[in-house]
C-alpha cells in the first residue's frame, strides 16, 4: 500500500500532520506486520478465537526482542497468587510505557463479551487485574493523570478504554498456537551466535556492493549462505510482491540443524534508514534520513517462514499466469 498526500496551499499544516500521523502509526506497527509473516498462523484475540486463548505467555509480541522485560514481568505475574505482589508487578509493567504493557494492563478489553477459559492463567491474570488499579496506572504513566478518575460507575474504565482504543487495533495482539509457542521456546535454547555472525557478515558484504537504490545480488548471497556450516535450507522472499511504502524489508529464512535441534532464523534487510525526532519522553515523530539505502536490520526466530514463503511465491506465479490468459 502506498500513501500519497497532496497538500493544498490553504490546508498545508493539516496535511502535514496527517502525513506525520500515518508514518508514525506505520512505524509503531511495522514490527508487528513484519512478524506476522513468520508464523504458521497468528490467531487474533477476538470473540471467535478467545476460547482457544489459554496462556497469556503466547501473546506474540511477548516473543519479540524488544519486549524481553515485559515477557519476564508477565511470567512473574502468571505465577504469583499474592495480590500485593501482583500490584507491584503491574506497576513495573506500567513503567515500561510500551504498547504491549498497555495490552497487559487492559487485557479485560478483549473479554467484554466472553469469559476466559476457567483454570487458565489468562483467567488468573484477569482476576488479578480486576482487583488492581490497572487503569489508574495507565492514566498515571501514559496520560499524566489527565483523565478524571472520579467518573461515576464504570465510566472511568470506559473512558480509558476509549482513549487507548487505537492501541488495541494494531497487530501485536495476536497469539501463537500452543505448538508454535513450544517450538519457539525450544529454538531459543539453541546457541546460533557463530552461525548468525557468519551469515550477517555475508549479508553486509553484499549490501556494501549496492550500486543502485535497493539493488544487490541476492541470488549469489543465498548461495553463499547455503555454504555455512549447519545450514540446510535458505529462502529469500524476493519472489513476493513488496509495497512502495517505506520502510520495507527483504527477509531471508535460514534453516539450521545442530545435532537433533532445528532452528529457523529470519534475517532482515531494511529499505531506507529512518531516525526519530523526539519531543520530551512521550512524543516522537519519524524522520527519513536515508530513504535510498539498504542496511542489515537484524535477525529473529522464524516459524515455518521458508515453507510459507514458498507457498506464497508459488501462488504468486499461478496468479500471474492466470492474469496473462
Amino acid at each position: 500500500m502506498t500513501l500519497i498526500l497532496y497538500p493544498e496551499p490553504e490546508d498545508n499544516v493539516k496535511v502535514m500532520m496527517n502525513k506525520w500521523i500515518l508514518l508514525l502509526l506505520l512505524c509503531i506497527n511495522a514490527e508487528s506486520m513484519l512478524a506476522q509473516k513468520l508464523v504458521t498462523s497468528l490467531l487474533p484475540l477476538k470473540d471467535s478465537t478467545i476460547a482457544q486463548f489459554k496462556d497469556i505467555n503466547e501473546l506474540y509480541f511477548l516473543h519479540q526482542a524488544s519486549n524481553k522485560k515485559l515477557q519476564k514481568l508477565v511470567q512473574r505475574l502468571t505465577s504469583t497468587t499474592s495480590q500485593q505482589k501482583a500490584d507491584a508487578i503491574l506497576k513495573d509493567i506500567a513503567k515500561l510505557r510500551t504498547e504491549g504493557s498497555v495490552v497487559i494492563l487492559g487485557l479485560d478489553y478483549y473479554f467484554k463479551n466472553s469469559k476466559p477459559v476457567a483454570g487458565s492463567n489468562v483467567a488468573h491474570v484477569l482476576d488479578l487485574l480486576a482487583n488492581s488499579p490497572c487503569y489508574q496506572l495507565i492514566n498515571q504513566y501514559w496520560y499524566q493523570n489527565s483523565i478524571d478518575t472520579n467518573l461515576p460507575g464504570n465510566a472511568f474504565k470506559q473512558k480509558m478504554q476509549d482513549t487507548i482504543g487505537w492501541i488495541y487495533g494494531f497487530g501485536a495482539f495476536y497469539y501463537l498456537s500452543p505448538a508454535d509457542s513450544s517450538y519457539i521456546i525450544r529454538m531459543k535454547k539453541v546457541n546460533t551466535d557463530e552461525i548468525d555472525a557468519e551469515i550477517e557478515e555475508i549479508i553486509e558484504g553484499y549490501l556494501s556492493q549496492q550500486s543502485n537504490p535497493f539493488k544487490y545480488e541476492f541470488t549469489a548471497m543465498v548461495n553463499d549462505i547455503k555454504q555455512v556450516k549447519n545450514v540446510v535450507d535458505v529462502q529469500h522472499d524476493a519472489c513476493l510482491i513488496k509495497t512502495q511504502q517505506l520502510p520495507n524489508w527483504d527477509q531471508i529464512g535460514v534453516l539450521i540443524v545442530k545435532g537433533k535441534d532445528t532452528v529457523e532464523r529470519v534475517y532482515t534487510i531494511q529499505y531506507g534508514r529512518f531516525s526519530m525526532f523526539r519531543l520530551g519522553k512521550h512524543v516522537s515523530f519519524p524522520l527519513i534520513s536515508k530513504p535510498d539505502v539498504l542496511f542489515y536490520k537484524g535477525v529473529g526466530y522464524g516459524l515455518h517462514f521458508i515453507r510459507n514463503t514458498r507457498v506464497q511465491c508459488e501462488q504468486n506465479k499461478i496468479n500471474h499466469l492466470n492474469g496473462m490468459q
